[in-house]
């Protein structure tokens, strides 16, 4: 009787020890799925706000290439997009804020073009190889510490054609200009007028 009850004890003792196996591992699984699903929607956020900077760039690109010129084309310095009046703005550093109870980093950066065998690249192959037609944009978006990243060249092809026949607004205005108007750039030995602008003799 007693080896009957110590039989039925130590194979009550196995399956207790099989079964903190088994849940040891089952929580294990559990906590894995659930790192997961936590990666995934950080990933997916940060995905949705790169492509939102992604389509603004794009519009700037086609609306106002100009914005872009005058920025430092170097992989540190970081700029951000802001929305104002119904347009894109471009404001130095980094936008910092907090997005469905998570923080939120996101820039990109601009770079100069060369081009070898008619590929665009940023490493630096010489003046004759320099497109100064294209540019390297890079997105940075980090998602409490998720970061992800795209890269992409856009060209400038869109160019508009301006007559003017009046130039009595007189010197001073440089280009590029974003309006009509009658005013030129600084020059000399010239005469000008409302209708006509000519060389001096």
């Amino acid at each position: 009787m007693r080896t009957l009850k110590a039989q039925v004890l130590i194979e009550l003792l196995i399956v207790i020890g099989l079964f903190s196996i088994l849940a040891a591992g089952l929580a294990g699984v559990v906590s894995i799925s659930s790192k997961a699903k936590v990666t995934a929607s950080y990933i997916t956020q940060a995905r949705s706000l790169l492509q939102q900077y992604r389509e603004a760039i794009f519009t700037i690109s086609f609306n106002d290439w100009n914005k872009f010129e005058n920025l430092n084309k170097s992989s540190s310095s970081f700029y951000y997009l802001y929305s104002t009046s119904g347009s894109w703005e471009i404001n130095s550093g980094k936008e910092i804020f907090n997005f469905q109870e998570k923080n939120v980093e996101r820039y990109f950066y601009v770079e100069k073009v060369w081009r070898f065998n008619n590929i665009p690249t940023t490493t630096n192959y010489g003046d004759t190889n320099f497109d100064p037609a294209t540019l390297k944009f890079t997105i940075v978006v980090n998602v409490e510490n998720y970061k992800i990243t795209d890269e992409f060249f856009l060209t400038k092809w869109k160019n508009t054609s301006v007559f003017q026949s009046s130039w009595g607004g007189g010197p001073g205005v440089e280009g590029p200009l974003k309006f009509f108007s009658n005013y030129f750039s600084s020059s000399s030995n010239i005469k000008y007028d409302d209708e006509k602008i000519q060389l001096s003799k």
